[in-house]
């Protein structure tokens, strides 16, 4: 029967490792790790489990060989729990550095107790109810087991504890996968006053853009626009939305891009990973936007559903009215009573502004009616040209007679039969998405990742070589 004592530096873990095994290891409060080798031993009473102490988490330098020491106890045969170790704090720093040692671990959460230590600076008419918020907690990540142990607390009481514990498990083999190493433990060695700084203005940015994507919605929720100018009060919030994400992602780059380019080779990989998760985190917030404006305007109907191109022309026409079973390409809708062409009003021009943590938006001017297919208002005027006129002609079709011209190819087509848009056809129509901005992304991302590739190539062959000598001098310990 085996445990595996995992946490961050400072933890106490150590310290409780000396404890069961009745060892002398060194401990450290605070800085970079002591434990840089795993150190396994059998406990010194109740059934004598084995116990494996790893380099904590956290360390400022020498990271692979930390990560090497944790996967080389993990990988020591068949585990009953693997512990989490935290110092007592408040709930949500405790919450805070269990999370930070679970992501590679989330298959395991069956087998995690999480012990906190130095549970004697917790006042005695307190302990109840931090306890309870404490278990409550990591209830909501799937971990159900906890322990509780103070410096004055007898080395045969935590063994008996940790023996009931394993007592109610089944040792499993841990096996991680690559794809869970890398994306879940850091292996660089950075600069790390540079790179702190580069991560201090992202995140100071996205708080930035999060208080002004707060502020748009509730713009857009909190509207008392009369319907006929809402979709162009609202696609003018969105226009706005969208240039203050480059605005916000130019700041980034003037003031830190000069900065980047003195760095080492790994510092910039790190740095413009940064860059695009600044990117990518302001462009869903825009999305949000976008879509909370979507829904307001077609009362959660996505309007998608609702513009489709003919299949012998290409045509892109919006479905006001009927359209159901067979018409034709180019017919006018005759109904003056549709719900959307009644809504229609000359396009405006609204002016946003924001400042001072408030969106201002102000209509200025009436711009020129601009030609809308099928629009009621549009074919009045169409109807009076006389060159329009000539290319008008009545057909029947089946038990109905209508008006076919102005635009279409005039052959029979068939709403259910028609073609969606395509995503780049959609963002085009609507002028809401960036394309460059979406492409740049993508480029960026694959560049990302094709570096990331080759580093973990790289810190892999590395990696395997340290965990061979952890395992080489825990044979020799033993």
């Amino acid at each position: 029967m085996s445990i595996v004592l995992l946490g961050q530096i400072g933890s106490g873990k150590t310290t409780l490792y000396n404890k069961i095994t009745l060892s002398q290891e060194k401990t450290k409060a605070g800085g970079n790790s002591v434990t840089l080798n795993v150190f396994m031993k059998k406990s010194s009473f109740g059934s004598g489990f084995k116990v494996l102490d790893t380099p904590g988490f956290g360390s400022d330098s020498q990271k692979i060989d930390h990560i090497a020491g944790v996967l080389s106890a993990l990988s020591e045969g068949p585990v009953n729990r693997i512990a989490i170790i935290v110092k007592f704090a408040r709930t949500d720093v405790i919450i805070e550095d269990v999370k930070k040692i679970i992501p590679a671990l989330m298959n395991y959460r069956h087998l995690m107790t999480v012990i906190v230590t130095c549970w004697d600076y917790c006042d005695k008419s307190d302990e109840a109810t931090y306890k309870n918020d404490i278990q409550a907690k990591l209830a909501k990540y799937k971990i159900n087991s906890t322990m509780f142990v103070g410096k004055n607390d007898a080395s045969e009481s935590i063994c008996e504890q940790i023996d009931q514990i394993i007592a109610r498990s089944t040792a499993e083999n841990v096996n991680l996968t690559d794809a869970e190493i890398f994306q879940s433990f850091d292996m660089e060695d950075y600069d790390d006053l540079e790179i702190l700084e580069i991560e201090e203005k992202k995140a100071s940015l996205i708080t930035a853009y999060r208080k002004f994507s707060k502020i748009a919605k509730e713009k857009i929720e909190k509207n008392n626009i009369s319907k006929g100018l809402l979709t162009d009060y609202l696609y003018a919030i969105t226009q706005f939305a969208k240039q203050h994400v480059e605005d916000t992602m130019k700041k980034f780059e003037n003031d830190k891009f000069k900065q980047i380019d003195k760095l080492g080779e790994v510092e910039q990989l790190k740095a413009f990973q940064i860059h695009f998760q600044l990117k990518s985190t302001l462009f869903f917030e825009y999305e949000y936007i976008v879509e909370l404006a979507q829904k307001i305007t077609h009362k959660e109907k996505h309007f998608s559903k609702f513009v489709k191109k003919c299949y012998h022309c290409g045509q892109i026409w919006f479905k006001s009215a009927g359209c159901e079973g067979p018409t034709y390409c180019g017919r006018l809708n005759d109904d003056h009573t549709d719900e959307f062409l009644g809504r229609e009003e000359a396009p405006q021009q609204f002016k946003v502004a924001y400042i001072k943590d408030e969106l201002i938006v102000t209509q200025v001017e009436s711009a020129k009616p601009q030609q809308v297919v099928l629009s009621e208002k549009n074919k009045q005027n169409l109807m009076m040209d006389e060159k329009i006129k000539q290319s008008v002609e009545r057909v029947t079709l089946g038990c109905e007679t209508f008006n076919v011209g102005g635009m279409g190819c005039r052959k029979i087509i068939e709403w259910q039969q028609m073609k969606p848009l395509t995503d780049e056809e959609m963002k085009e129509i609507l002028g809401i998405l960036d394309l460059k901005l979406c492409e740049k992304m993508v480029e960026q991302e694959k560049l990302t990742k094709q570096k990331t590739l080759n580093q973990q190539i790289q810190y892999q062959n590395e990696l395997n070589e340290k965990i061979k000598e952890q395992k080489a001098k825990l044979k020799k310990a033993a």
